[in-house]
């Protein structure tokens, strides 16, 4: 048996103790106190590992209750990668719940992550609460961030310019003031943070790799990279992909369990995606499992300001994940395919002011954008995904007739996702530098300051969506929603997961006859997160077929 470890999603710091090849020791309860080691063996082998629970090691992971370790891990558990003799299986740093139920969601098994570049400065303490009117402001509470709206529509009325104290970060709230920001790129350019720490900076040095993000950088050049990815993810250039993702969500829905029961973020909302802009890219669906826990460990910054030795970690993953595409670049270099980074290989960039004929992107250039495609081709989605039935079936969406009028009239779901989109964003908001002393709605907002513009406020502002927290099939203007942004910088993948959204609501509504909320096994929580929203999971139930 490989040894393999696994993480308890508490967090309990454990390492390699002794070889895997061993009898079962009877002394591995961990539900005890005091206890040092934990055994584990994989279903029907007698091999087991032997890990001790340690307080500044790598992390193993380990089932609480179980003595078998399944191959469809429960939900306390992820996988690290391999670890031969008595070495630790890997650094792991010791995360917050949130982190490792983050990683959970997207199904890992394996190691990978990336650092984010526009990570929040500051971490949950007391210094970033205030009163704002009759309400206290605490934007990193996790009871704020389980319901952002009660927060948003204080500030929207009281200040919506918020500068969270004891920082140099103002926080938009209003549609227009985003808008706003939006229309400024000169004063307000992507790119508003570019911090690391030291160690993970060696780790970079040390892999020859450097952080650099093609698809959000400012134009005039951004553009130049938008086009040779864009015809990808439009018009025809979209089309070309429908049959294979009707296929893949042909499949998944085959794959359900026929007596009428379904956890529809793991067995649906995650794998879709993901094979779709595999599948896209031109990466081979056996490394998915690699690229499912890259997509997750890329949005860990988001949860919360990383410490040093995460970040290290971080960087590390990323390193890795780096070396991966440099080698898949070079394979289809030398096979090429009808994909996106065969294409990114042979088309000229024509941004640089260096080479007026244009170049090619140099390996940097296609990893980065391939890992920029990658995140926002899947994780969003899955976020949305599981939104739309949650808002569809719960006890607000059935007293409005949502499942009876869209079950009747399919030609609503275009209109129902859009809906979907504005009011549970995937993306909360993402940040923007502050490059000129300017000003936001009267309020002064000083050169090198960040500003943090909050689509998901926006997408509830009364001055642009009337009754905004209502579904309105027939919302006139819900496009004009920021879930994916608007203006140059609009996610590249919007139109693919609106159409994997609409082919998907299509499938429940046609396939999972009286579909429902699954009673007694939802909590409905989200992973507290700054930036994402995200369900942790979903249960369904349905008649069976």
């Amino acid at each position: 048996m490989t040894a393999h470890g696994w993480v308890d999603i508490e967090a309990r710091r454990c390492r390699i103790h002794r070889s895997a090849e061993c009898t079962l020791d009877r002394q591995s309860e961990l539900d005890g106190e005091g206890t040092d080691h934990v055994a584990h063996r994989a279903a029907g082998k007698s091999d087991v590992m032997v890990a001790g629970l340690v307080d500044e090691e790598g992390v193993v992971v380990v089932e609480r209750h179980e003595r078998e370790v399944q191959a469809a891990l429960g939900k306390a558990h992820i996988l690290v990668p391999p670890a031969s003799g008595l070495e630790p299986v890997g650094r792991f740093p010791q995360l917050a719940r949130e982190g490792l139920e983050l990683l959970h969601l997207f199904g890992i098994d394996g190691e990978a992550g990336r650092e984010d570049e526009h990570g929040p400065t500051v971490a949950t303490r007391s210094d970033v609460v205030s009163t704002v009117g009759h309400m206290q402001v605490d934007l990193f509470a996790p009871a704020t961030q389980e319901d952002w709206y009660p927060t948003y529509d204080h500030l929207r009325d009281h200040e919506p310019v918020y500068r969270i104290p004891g920082t140099s970060e103002f926080v938009v709230t209003r549609f227009d003031d985003i808008m706003h920001v939006l229309r400024h790129q000169k004063t307000f350019p992507t790119g508003a943070s570019k911090r690391r720490s030291e160690a993970a900076q060696r780790v970079y040095d040390r892999g020859g790799w450097e952080r650099m993000t093609p698809l959000g950088t400012n134009p005039p050049v951004h553009r130049h990279y938008r086009q040779l990815i864009d015809r990808f993810f439009t018009g025809e250039g979209l089309a070309q992909w429908r049959p294979f993702i009707e296929r893949v969500i042909d499949e998944q829905f085959n794959s359900f369990d026929r007596a009428g029961a379904v956890e529809w973020n793991g067995q649906y909302a995650v794998p879709v995606p993901v094979r779709v802009i595999t599948h896209m890219l031109g990466l081979p669906e056996t490394d998915i499992p690699r690229l499912k826990h890259w997509s997750a460990a890329w949005i860990l910054p988001f949860v919360r300001k990383l410490e040093p030795n995460e970040d290290e970690w971080v960087a590390e993953q990323v390193v890795e994940m780096y070396d991966y595409l440099a080698e898949m670049i070079a394979w289809k270099r030398r096979e090429p395919g009808d994909d996106i980074i065969t294409h990114l290989t042979q088309e000229p960039f024509t941004g640089d002011e260096h080479y007026p004929d244009g170049r090619a992107l140099t390996d940097q250039e296609i990893i980065t954008i391939v890992d920029h495609l990658f995140i926002g081709g899947n994780e969003t989605t899955t976020f949305a995904m599981a939104s739309a039935l949650w808002i569809m079936l719960r006890d607000d969406g059935r007293q409005a007739g949502l499942y009876a009028r869209l079950h009747s009239d399919p030609s609503l779901i275009p209109n129902f996702v859009e809906e979907v989109l504005r009011l549970e964003s995937p993306t909360q908001g993402l940040w923007r530098a502050v490059a000129d002393d300017t000003e936001i709605d009267g309020v002064p907002i000083p050169a090198g300051s960040t500003v943090h513009i909050r689509y998901a406020a926006g997408n509830r502002d009364e001055r642009m969506f009337a009754c905004p927290n209502q579904v309105q099939l027939d919302r006139p203007n819900s496009r004009r929603h920021l879930a994916f942004t608007l203006g140059e910088h609009q996610c590249p993948g919007a139109d693919l997961s609106r159409l994997e959204q609409v082919l998907t609501l299509e499938q429940v509504l046609r396939r999972l006859p009286n579909v429902r909320l699954a009673e007694g096994k939802n909590d409905f929580l989200h992973v507290p997160m700054f930036t994402m929203r995200a369900l942790r999971e979903l249960h369904l139930e349905f008649d069976p077929v």
